[in-house]
Parts: structure tokens; C-alpha cells; sequence
């Protein structure tokens, strides 16, 4: 990334975006399909607009308040609204339009009224439209090793950027899309190494090593920032209800669903056609469920729901196997290497004897997400 000015305490980037990159606004590019009708919140000099007319030939609208930063990103946008985002009466003149996908790339932290604003631009959305957002980590561990120093220093740039207004852990941003009205499809991760990031002076080798590995074991300690897919809860909800109904109603007490998404090197994000689920009793016993996640063109991501309820569920194998050649791997026996790049959500995975995951399930939609191909 190179910065090109700073003007009024906001940064100005330009930004190279890569198909395969791994920074947060070429993945928040990669879940646009081509061909889109788009609204980018906060273009700064319109990096995403250039790439997303010009690589995947998609229709981008603009928000900006800046009027440099309009006159730079003009000519990759069909329109560029000039309207404070704070501000909701814009969502309104904006109520004719629809989009396929709204994008609110490092913006949401910025903004007093970010859950309203979030829950409006439903307003905007095609039938099957998307939001893609991005923002930024502030349990990173850069920003937990300056708070044990007593310090939260604000800067020009990065996770404590001095015009954040809003701060969000995995846990809050989860909890703060569900009340704006959406369901997460998709939770990418962006990781930066500390010695990459603006907290790079930190020395953790000199921290009291009980500390430095209870800091380390988050799984989110080197999550930068996230990029997630959203959909308006009514559709998600036909997705979970077309599972649930294969339930026999009268002993729905006494059941509890599993499924398992996966994704393929392909696919910008999880579809029902992608899905496999089994309803399980129940019990005390010990249940062996096998889960076809067969695809032609390779999976790569698979997200593992252990249940849909609160409760306690112990995990004997967790075996990945190529048909006919046996076992690739199994996931309990290298827990402490998959738990590095494992996205989590609604479970706590205590310390474990070896050939067992003790998992405490805290909500109704826990799940577990792996990158194969980086096992």
C-alpha cells in the first residue's frame, strides 16, 4: 500500500488490488461477481471502483464527502453521490435505486450512526443483493500489547485510526451485523504478522511467557481485519428453515442439527447447494456422521456447525478423506496448528487430552471455518 497524502485527518491511499490478494480490499473485491451493479461507502480516490469496472465489468456508483477524492475517483464510477454518511436522509434520495452489492470497505468504524446506517441500506438492495464490508480487529494483539502498557495511542492510519469512531472484536461485529438485521454468509480474515503492523516496536518475546501464550491461543490475536459477506436475515432464515423442516416436529427436543458448507476454489461465498446436514439424537452416545463434500473443481474452505443449540459436545475425530486413498488428516490430532487459521464463532474449544476437542457451544449458530488447502 502507498500513501499518497493525508488531508484533514483522513488518509488517502492508493492501493493495488490483486484477484488472488490477501489484503482486505482485494478480498472484498473477490465476493463481487462480475457484471454487478455496485454502491461503494466512501470511495477515497476510487481504487475499488476502478478495479471492479475494469476487471469485472461490474456498474459502480460512489458515496464521498471529499471533493478531491470526487474529483480523482470521477472517471471510474457512473455516478458519484456527494452525501454524509452519518447522515440517513441520503438513503432515502437514493430509495429508486437497487444494487446488487453495497460495499462498505474500512468505513463502518467511521460513522456515529453505523448500525443504522447498516440496517437501512437493506432499503437498497436487489432481491439476493449483498453487503461486503470490511473493518478492523481491536483485539489484535498490537492493540492488547499497548493496552498492557497502559497505552491506546490514536494514529494517522491502521486499527486505531484517530477518525474511528466504533471498535469491534470478532464478537462485537458478529453481535452488531445480527442486530442491524443481517446473517453472515462469509467471514474472511486478514492476518498480519506483528512485526508488519504499526505496533512492529512491541517485543512480545519479553513478555512473561503464561502471558505471551494466553495472548497467542486467541484465535483472532494476528486478525488484522475482517471482510464479511451479509444477507438480510429473511433469506438466510428460508436457508435454515428448508434444513430444519426435515426434522419430525414432535421430537425436535430430543434432536440437534449438524451440517457442514463447503466452498470451492471458484465460489465468492456458501450456498445451500453446498451443504450436507444430519439431525443426530439427543443422548449420551456417540454418533459417527460422513459428510460427500465431493466438487469438481476442489474445495477449499469448509465450515463445520457442530450443533444448533447451546451445550457441551466432545469431538473424537475430525477426519478429512480422499475417496478411495483414506485418511488426509484429522483435525483433532493437529488441533494446535489448525486453531492458527480456524475463524470461529459461538465456541469456546477448551484445553484437551489429545484424541479429544471438548467444545462449549454458547449460541444457536456455532461453526468453525478451515482452509484445507493450508493444512
Amino acid at each position: 500500500m502507498e500513501v499518497e497524502e493525508i488531508q484533514a485527518g483522513r488518509m488517502k491511499y492508493q492501493r493495488k488490488i490483486e484477484s488472488d490478494g490477501t489484503d482486505s480490499l482485494s478480498k472484498v473485491a473477490k465476493c463481487v461477481k462480475p457484471g454487478s451493479s455496485v454502491l461503494d461507502l466512501g470511495i477515497g480516490v476510487g481504487d475499488l471502483g476502478r478495479y471492479l469496472a475494469t476487471e469485472r465489468d461490474c456498474v459502480v456508483d460512489g458515496i464521498e464527502l471529499v471533493d478531491e477524492f470526487i474529483v480523482k475517483a470521477e472517471p471510474y464510477y457512473r455516478e458519484i453521490f456527494q452525501y454524509d454518511l452519518d447522515q440517513l436522509d441520503w438513503i432515502q434520495q437514493l430509495a429508486a435505486r437497487r444494487y446488487d452489492y453495497i460495499i462498505c470497505a474500512d468505513i463502518l468504524e467511521h460513522l456515529v450512526n453505523a448500525t443504522a446506517v447498516l440496517a437501512e441500506l437493506q432499503r437498497l438492495l436487489t432481491d439476493d443483493g449483498r453487503i461486503v464490508l470490511s473493518i478492523p480487529n481491536v483485539s489484535y494483539i498490537g492493540v492488547a500489547l499497548e493496552l498492557l502498557e497502559g497505552q491506546f495511542n490514536y494514529r494517522e492510519e491502521g486499527i486505531l485510526d484517530r477518525t474511528h469512531v466504533k471498535f469491534y472484536t470478532q464478537q462485537s461485529l458478529c453481535d452488531y451485523v445480527l442486530t442491524a438485521g443481517y446473517d453472515i454468509l462469509s467471514m474472511q480474515q486478514v492476518v498480519i504478522p506483528l512485526s508488519k503492523s504499526e505496533f512492529s516496536h512491541f517485543k512480545p518475546e519479553l513478555l512473561p511467557s503464561a502471558l505471551l501464550q494466553l495472548i497467542q491461543k486467541r484465535t483472532d490475536a494476528l486478525v488484522y481485519q475482517y471482510v464479511l459477506l451479509l444477507a438480510p436475515k429473511s433469506e438466510a432464515e428460508a436457508v435454515n428453515r428448508a434444513v430444519l423442516e426435515t426434522v419430525d416436529s414432535s421430537s425436535v427436543m430430543n434432536q440437534f442439527v449438524q451440517r457442514l458448507h463447503w466452498m470451492s476454489t471458484s465460489d465468492v461465498t456458501y450456498s445451500a447447494k453446498k451443504m450436507a446436514a444430519n439431525n443426530l439424537a439427543l443422548d449420551d452416545g456417540t454418533h459417527r456422521t460422513t459428510y460427500d463434500v465431493s466438487d469438481n473443481e476442489g474445495v477449499e474452505l469448509v465450515m463445520f456447525s457442530p450443533a444448533d443449540r447451546c451445550g457441551y459436545l466432545e469431538i473424537k475425530r475430525f477426519a478429512i478423506e480422499e475417496l478411495g486413498t483414506g485418511c488426509l488428516i484429522d483435525l483433532v490430532q493437529c488441533w494446535d496448528q489448525v486453531i492458527d487459521q480456524a475463524l470461529m464463532q459461538q465456541i469456546i474449544v477448551t484445553a484437551s487430552p489429545r484424541d479429544t476437542l471438548q467444545l462449549f457451544i454458547n449460541g444457536s449458530d456455532p461453526w468453525f471455518e478451515i482452509n484445507i488447502k493450508q493444512l
